[in-house]
């Protein structure tokens, strides 16, 4: 769990729960806390330009449409984005 706030204290903490996506504006400077007892907490933290596109995403897949991720998921189960070249799944293979 993560607490959210203005770093001006102009608006009380928000407390943010599991897996959210946050959208934080460049010119207002936030303060994020962990004040769970229980240990740490994982935060990825992207930035980047609005593309003004469509977005669809779902498992692994971010596409612009529906169509491109159901071709994304049938490319995937067809093999077509890399064969894995070994016999077994183990993690480690000899060179």
């Amino acid at each position: 769990q993560l607490q959210i706030a203005p770093a001006d204290g102009s608006e009380a903490a928000q407390v943010i729960k599991g897996q959210k996506n946050l959208h934080l504006k460049p010119d207002v400077a936030a303060v994020l806390t962990n004040p769970s007892k229980s240990g740490t907490t994982e935060l990825l933290m992207l930035q980047g330009r609005p593309i003004d596109e469509p977005v669809a995403q779902h498992g692994p897949f971010v596409m612009n449409t529906r169509e491109e991720i159901m071709q994304a998921f049938m490319d995937y189960q067809s093999g077509k984005f890399g064969e894995w070249p070994w016999d077994s799944d183990a993690p480690v293979h000899p060179k």
